[in-house]
């Protein structure tokens, strides 16, 4: 089982991998790197004998958006394509680690935030369209968080469990799509 890591060159745990991908490759993405620029570089990892059961990001973000070299928004379907070309056939994950991608409502500074994490969890509230995009963009499961992604375990430290630390949201390339809580684990494979 081999897994991808994209992360934000700059966030602070670039370079951890989950304890059920020790065999990881990383790629770390310069700021401002353009959407062309990140297609090659996924492409350049993959090729015709690497394929991986999960590709995860690892950045900052918003609602829809990762924020990785210029920006990753559900729009860019070439990016997503290609990230799914670089997945295995079977038990295909995609998984975004960054806060709030599913949150119903884009946040403008931290106190937003906070308010949107509150509602969205008190009323199991979550927004699945730009998912159910790049689900469909590269024909896997896509999964990502509602609220805050810290890349923290309980006691601070590194996540290296790879659970989401909110509730999070599965949706798999037809659209289907499941709130899940927070206890549930992301990984199925």
């Amino acid at each position: 089982m081999t897994a991808l890591y994209i992360h934000d060159a700059n966030i602070y745990d670039a370079g951890l991998r989950f304890k059920q991908g020790p065999a990881a490759r990383h790629l770390k993405i310069p700021k401002n790197q353009s959407i062309g620029q990140m297609t090659k570089a996924v492409q350049a990892v993959c090729g015709p004998r690497n394929h991986y059961t999960v590709v995860v990001f690892n950045a900052h973000g918003n609602k829809d958006t990762i924020n990785i070299g210029a920006g990753i928004t559900h729009t860019h379907t070439c990016f997503w394509k290609a990230v799914g070309d670089a997945l295995f056939t079977k038990n295909r994950d995609i998984e975004i680690h960054s806060c709030l991608f599913a949150a119903t409502r884009r946040a403008r500074n931290m106190t937003d935030a906070r308010a949107i994490e509150k509602y969205d969890t008190a009323n199991n509230a979550y927004s699945s369209h730009a998912l159910k995009v790049i689900a469909k963009s590269a024909g896997c499961i896509v999964k990502a968080g509602t609220g805050f992604q810290l890349g923290q375990s309980a006691s601070g430290e590194g996540d290296t469990d790879g659970r989401f630390e909110t509730s999070w949201v599965k949706v798999n390339p037809v659209g289907t799509s499941a709130l899940l809580s927070a206890d549930a684990h992301p990984r199925e494979h």
